[in-house]
């Protein structure tokens, strides 16, 4: 408290606008479009938390009139929005961080410590696993706009289309366009902690391999069931995703009642998270988003004199 002061909230949604007014408390100032808040001399820092299609015309919005950024994740939608972005943050000498809170967790600490120290011996494959993607069973026809939603300001450089109500608010995330299912969405969260755990961080696949199941129906249209095959060179290691259905999921681990407490919770996100295999042994850990959760070897293992943080 009292290390950041909520200047001011925007949002092209009136009904939203007013509950990020009552949230942010007294003194906060509403606006309607993100550009006249760039505009004030008095703001440091922003924080984007718009759908995937904005991210990226904001953060180089943003740098660009100086201020830092705090930017949800997927960072982009695209490799060349990806590209504008990086430069942007350079050329402007601005903090920039995406925020894949699931490396912030508790337990994320507790998986990197057990898995840099050898415990599995030298991993050569992480195997993201999620549930399917959902499909638009029940299409609805196009219609007007609620009057709360500026339709045009929300999809601001998307091409336009007439308003339909699966498009958003959160389901537009089951658009390639504007958030590209599972793997955009929960696969930010669950590939972010592979990069760090695995010293990647900074590094790339030198090729990538994808299949997928497209919807029958409907107006989602990002894959349902999905394999994807990165590979990475020097150091040498395959990292895959793979929504399946949920019967094929790992089950998760039942953490017994006198292990829980502040940092370590009940497992409330089984549906995702990744399988790491080494020549030594495996690892497993759910969730990614809302809360990582380590498998229970990784939580009860003891660092020795030395040992790697």
């Amino acid at each position: 408290a009292g290390v950041v002061n909520i200047a001011a909230v925007c949002d092209v949604d009136e009904n939203r606008l007013a509950r990020a007014v009552k949230e942010a408390g007294a003194g906060v100032e509403p606006y309607h479009d993100y550009r006249y808040i760039l505009q004030r001399k008095d703001i440091d820092a922003v924080v984007i938390g718009t759908p995937d299609h904005w991210h990226g015309v904001q953060m180089v919005h943003s740098a660009e009139c100086g201020k830092h950024i705090y930017l949800e994740k997927p960072a982009c939608c695209t490799i060349e929005e990806g590209k504008a972005m990086v430069t942007a943050g350079k050329n402007n000498k601005v903090s920039v961080q995406v925020g894949s809170q699931g490396r912030s967790q508790p337990e994320a600490y507790l998986a990197h410590r057990y898995l840099v120290n050898g415990n599995i011996g030298h991993i050569s494959r992480v195997d993201c696993f999620h549930y399917p993607s959902p499909e638009d069973n029940n299409p609805v026809p196009d219609s007007d706009p609620p009057p709360e939603l500026d339709w045009d300001m929300w999809l601001g450089p998307l091409r336009w289309r007439p308003y339909n109500r699966r498009y958003c608010p959160g389901s537009f995330r089951w658009f390639l366009e504007s958030g590209g299912g599972q793997i955009r969405d929960r696969g930010a969260h669950v590939m972010s902690c592979a990069m760090w755990w695995m010293g990647a961080d900074g590094t790339g696949p030198v090729s990538v391999e994808a299949t997928g199941t497209a919807p029958t129906k409907g107006l989602y249209d990002s894959a349902v069931l999905m394999d994807v095959t990165y590979t990475f060179k020097n150091p040498d290691w395959i990292l895959t995703w793979r929504q399946m259905p949920k019967e094929q999921l790992p089950p998760a681990e039942q953490r017994r009642g006198d292990e829980l407490n502040k940092k370590i919770r009940k497992i409330s996100r089984p549906g995702y998270g990744a399988i790491y295999r080494g020549d030594k042994g495996e690892f497993i850990h759910w969730g990614g988003d809302g809360g990582t959760w380590a498998e229970r070897k990784a939580r009860e293992w003891k660092p020795p004199a030395g040992a790697k943080d």
